[in-house]
Parts: C-alpha cells; structure tokens; sequence
C-alpha cells in the first residue's frame, strides 16, 4: 500500500491538482483510509490530464472492493465531492446516492430520468448538477434532496429508456443525446457537451456532436457551432 501512496504524491504533482485537492488527499494518504480517499482520486480521474488517469485507474480498480453503497449491487459510477459531503451516481439504473460522513455511509436522494450519468458536480452544499444519457440535465439547491430538470431542448428527443430492454424498439425514431461532460464555473454559467444521434437512421448516419452553453443556470441554453466551441472550453479552462 505504501507504493500506491507514494505514486499518488507523484501523480498530484503531474496533475497540478487544486491545493484543497492535494491537502484532503494527503490527510486521506496519513490515515491510511482507502475509504476516504478514492473519491478524491476518482474526482483527478475527472477532471485532471489523461496523463494520470491510467496509474490512477489501476489503483482505484485494485482498491476499489472498500467503497461499497449498502443494499445497491449496481457500482457507483461517478463522484463528486464538497468538504465531508459526497454524491454518487450508480452505474445503469438513474440513482443518486447522498453521503454525509465523508463515504462510510450512504443514502439514496433520488431516482432520474437517465440510465448512465456521466457527471456529477456540486459548486457548495446545496447547489448541485448532473447530467447524462436521454439527454438529461438536473440542478438541485438543496443539496440533492430535490432535482429540477434543466436539460436542454432538443426536438423529438427520446426520453422513455429503451436501452437494455430487450421487450422494447431498439431503433426508435427520434433522438437519443447523451452528455459526456459538464462543468460549471458558477450557479449561472456552465456548459454541456456530448452527442446524438437517431436510432433509426443509424449512428453513423445521423450522429452530431452537442455543446450547449448556459448562462442562467439551465433556465435557457445555447447551441454552440465548431468555431464558438473553442473559444468556450479555453473560457472554463481560464484561458
């Protein structure tokens, strides 16, 4: 155990992590708590460069047998983090998972529309966001006791899963978006991006990447072609 602790203090030095970041993970490093301190290599897997990410991936999946939700027999898919509190998205059934007391303990907040959430961040306490496949996007102001969908508008997108359902269309006609990443720089200014495409048609010849852009929360997001698309990323990257 000793070496994967000392690949992580090289690994937060590589990925040029947050100073908060680096001091919770080193105070997870000194307990020597694997409990504690997966989420937060699970939050560099996130939001760090892919550099980090392989070592990363090996420790987590070598260690990973101590994070378990009780009573869920789904793994938990993504994490995010704010001081003792942690939220967790479970892998194919749509449920947030709600900690209290830095990951020893779990507790499920809600059951959402999407099968796969790709990404989970809350900016304090209350003021969170999640977004995933059918095209969905949720914020929450109560830290994740209520969900309020904010997703943006695509027309005739599917919502209904159909997915793993063998008793369902494989191909329906519509369309099926997906977001792959989110990131917002404050309550009001965020972005999602990902890609759909129309079952029915094919993915190869109907997929189009998405990138919408928001700067009221949700209530309201923007489209952004190839050229805008840039310019966006290197404004979250502070560039």
């Amino acid at each position: 155990m000793t070496l994967y602790f000392d690949k992580i203090k090289l690994l937060l030095k590589l990925t040029g992590a947050p100073k908060p970041v680096i001091q919770e993970v080193y105070k997870a490093i000194n307990y020597k708590t694997m409990k504690r301190i997966l989420p937060l290599l699970l939050i560099l897997i996130l939001n760090y460069p892919l550099i980090a990410q392989v070592d990363l991936n090996v420790i987590i999946q070598e260690e990973s047998s101590d994070i378990k939700i009780e009573g869920l027999s789904l793994p938990i898919h993504k994490i995010a983090l704010y001081d003792t509190l942690l939220w967790a998205s479970d892998y194919g059934n749509g449920g947030v998972y709600k900690s209290i007391d830095g990951g020893e303990t779990f507790k499920e907040i809600a059951k959402l529309g999407a099968e796969y959430f790709e990404s989970i961040q809350f900016l304090n306490e209350k003021v969170g966001f999640i977004s995933g496949d059918y095209g969905y996007v949720y914020k929450t102001i109560d830290g994740g006791s209520t969900w309020t969908e904010i997703s943006p508008e695509i027309e005739n997108r599917i919502t209904e899963r159909f997915r793993n359902d063998s008793t369902k269309n494989q191909e329906p006609d519509g369309i099926f978006a997906a977001y792959y990443s989110m990131y917002f720089m404050s309550e009001s200014r965020g972005y999602v991006s990902g890609f759909s495409f129309n079952p029915s048609l094919g993915f190869g010849k109907s997929f189009e990447r998405l990138f919408f852009l928001t700067s009221n929360g949700g209530l309201s997001w923007r489209l952004l072609d190839q050229s805008e698309q840039k310019g966006a990323v290197n404004e979250f990257k502070g560039k």
